[in-house]
């Protein structure tokens, strides 16, 4: 019977992880297609709207970029985030890696405190990358209809 017990609490402590971890990535994932298909409905109602305006012959504003991205993101503002958050974290992994590599320095008597500069290096590569993006790279057009282009306008 002590066996038996054992035994399933063995497979209760696997199985508690393996749920966890695949119950969070179905979440994500059943959140994002609810995403997406709120989105598609939202484009098929108003779809149909300006096309029963155009039957009727009603001139229509231009559809408005809200429906094409997210209703809370702002391009300009998300890429200053990200650029602030990619500064913090090379100066982060710079401060780290010089720590790891004076307290091996001081541990060994080998040359493993060389394995410390890695992380410094890569908190010199984001920094260093955060200084030669350029400002406006990316940033979607200001003008126009907020609707897919035409092929010929390129």
């Amino acid at each position: 019977m002590a066996s038996l017990l054992d035994s399933l609490t063995g497979v209760m402590t696997m199985l508690i992880p393996v749920v966890a971890i695949i119950g969070g990535i179905s979440f994500a994932a059943y959140s994002m297609y609810l995403k997406v298909r709120r989105q598609r409905e939202t484009l098929q109602m108003y779809h149909l709207e300006r096309m029963a305006a155009i039957e009727k012959g009603i001139e229509l504003p231009p559809l408005p970029p809200e429906l094409l991205h997210d209703r809370y993101y702002d391009a300009a503002r998300y890429r200053g985030e990200y650029r602030r958050w990619r500064r913090g974290r090379g100066i982060i992994l710079i401060l780290v890696g010089a720590a790891v590599t004076v307290a091996m320095w001081q541990s060994d008597g080998d040359n493993s405190f060389w394995w410390g500069l890695v992380i410094v290096a890569w908190g010199l590569g984001r920094l260093i990358s955060d200084y030669l993006e350029v400002p406006g790279a990316g940033a979607p057009p200001q003008s126009g209809s907020g609707g897919p282009s035409a092929p010929d306008s390129q």
